[in-house]
């Protein structure tokens, strides 16, 4: 019964989601920060995207051959990194380095996506925007993640 167990803990999870979600909507309120539905709606949009392109890609190995063709003809094929970073759920920093990855190659991104009609995850211009805003800020929390993640650091 690892199904009903799933499912319960992604029922637990939405929930908790949501609460998170409701809070910091309070909170950005309190301090004059208003978001119109549109503008929320594109901010939630914007992890979606990101790993949903990284989750197609890796899953298909024609993709990922054809990614790895167009960083190639981008960057050159003395070009190290080729491949796009996954979100992985039980990985506390994998949206940060799903994000970076995805900025990193913006314009293999942008012309994989089109040569490949992918154009469902493609990026708003105001969604590249915000990705390079949270940058900064992911990374803080990246750091941290880190660090407590090392066998050695008592908790």
């Amino acid at each position: 019964n690892s199904h009903e167990v799933d499912e319960a803990k992604e029922a637990h999870d939405r929930e908790v989601v949501k609460l998170v979600h409701d809070q910091a909507i309070k909170t950005a309120r309190k301090v004059n920060i208003i978001m119109s539905k549109s503008q929320e709606l594109e901010a939630l949009g914007l992890f979606p995207k990101v790993a949903g392109l990284a989750h197609k890609v890796h899953e298909s190995t024609t993709l990922q051959e054809e990614f790895e063709k167009t960083v190639i003809y981008k960057r050159g094929e003395d070009s190290q990194k080729r491949r796009l970073d996954r979100r992985v759920p039980t990985c506390w920093n994998s949206d940060f380095a799903c994000l970076c990855t995805h900025l990193h190659f913006k314009e293999e991104v942008q012309l994989f996506m089109t040569q490949n009609n992918l154009l469902d995850y493609a990026l708003t211009p105001a969604q590249w925007k915000l990705a390079e805003h949270l940058m900064p800020v992911l990374e803080i929390f990246n750091e941290l993640t880190n660090l407590f993640s090392k066998a050695n650091v008592p908790l």
